[in-house]
């Protein structure tokens, strides 16, 4: 359970990184090509961890635990 609390705080994190731009981008100002790259990068996990591995480890903690 602690792990899974660790990694969905890690999403949230995320998340708000991601509602953040999306926010701006909406009601301000288009997104430049270099926050949508980020973005990208981050969901992809170009050069870094990705929001889908945590994505994948929070369901296969959800799964254990409900098995």
């Amino acid at each position: 359970m602690v792990v899974f609390m660790i990694i969905f705080k890690k999403m949230c994190e995320q998340i708000n990184e991601f509602k953040e731009l999306r926010n701006h981008a909406v009601h301000e100002r288009k997104a430049k090509f270099d926050e949508i790259c980020f973005v990208r990068e981050k969901i992809l996990g170009v050069g870094r961890n990705s929001f889908l591995v945590l994505l994948i480890k929070i369901r296969s903690q959800i799964a254990k635990e409900k098995f």
